[in-house]
């Protein structure tokens, strides 16, 4: 008498190809939603940064700002006093404001900025919002230029503006 419980290897062998099909088209998916998932964390990060900017700003108009490369991070111990008089200081004997000081001065997430696929920058920091074909580049809050891992591999460009609105492109 034969054995007639279980699954033959034949029954087996086509759930086993069901299974991968199904897996094999909703990985792509998956990997699509990680991706948009650290863009949309990138475009927080730069509302983020342009309204840190836009504050500091509001706070100490008289103040310039040089030009600078990306975010990068800071290790920063000390605290910053953020008075007018300490930033009077600071602009009178010759030091330009940073990122550094807006992070201290909490205007500034201290987050890995190289964590991510992108550069930052605040205002128009040596050109760079330049390349997103910006009408008005030097009013511009802050802008990030990068690869988001998809569709604009290295070449896309988001911007954002005095309005606070976002502007993406593809350079």
């Amino acid at each position: 008498m034969r054995n007639t419980k279980g699954f033959t290897l034949m029954e087996l062998m086509a759930v086993v190809i069901i299974i991968g099909i199904l897996a094999s088209l909703s990985i792509p998916n998956l990997i699509g939603y990680a991706r948009d998932a650290r863009n949309d964390r990138a475009k927080s990060n730069l509302y983020t940064i342009a309204q840190g900017y836009k504050n500091f700003r509001n706070d100490f108009a008289w103040v310039g700002f040089s030009s600078w490369g990306p975010l990068q991070r800071q290790n920063l111990q000390a605290e910053q006093s953020c008075d007018e008089d300490t930033i009077d200081n600071l602009v009178a004997n010759g030091a330009t404001i940073t990122p550094a000081i807006l992070i201290r001065c909490s205007y500034i997430n201290n987050i890995d900025y190289e964590g991510l696929r992108y550069h930052f920058y605040l205002g128009n920091g040596n050109g760079a919002c330049a390349a997103c074909n910006s009408p008005t580049p030097n009013s511009d809050l802050a802008c990030m230029v990068g690869n988001d891992g998809g569709a604009y591999n290295n070449t896309y460009c988001a911007y954002i503006d005095m309005n606070n609105t976002l502007h993406e492109t593809a350079i």
